[in-house]
């Protein structure tokens, strides 16, 4: 899987046939990526679709020293992201499972 770090956005969509799809939206930061994906679950079914930001997996914790600018985390770096918890969720929600989406907090 190629994507675009650490800007992905994706919605979990429970649509067509009860099948379970996954529609991952990349970009900047200020792109239109959540208005996007806001958008995409009204049009579908809020009650159908579940939208996740990658932002609520950032984790500083998992920053090694050398990826903080100043004292401050590099928010852009892929390894601030906790990996293992995201990709976790999104095997129990493509299992039709429920998650607890991590809470971040800037």
């Amino acid at each position: 899987m190629n994507l675009q770090f650490p800007f992905f956005l994706f919605i979990f969509l429970n649509y067509l046939y009860g099948e379970t799809h996954f529609i991952f939206i990349t970009g900047g930061s200020a792109s239109g990526k959540t208005t996007l994906a806001k958008t995409l679950s009204r049009k579908l079914g809020e009650t159908k679709t579940c939208y996740l930001s990658l932002d609520s997996y950032l984790d500083k914790r998992l920053q090694p020293e050398s990826y903080f600018i100043n004292g401050v985390p590099n928010f852009d770096h892929p390894s601030m992201i906790n990996w293992p918890l995201l990709l976790e969720g999104i095997d129990l929600l493509r299992c039709g499972k429920a998650i607890d989406v991590p809470l971040y907090d800037f």
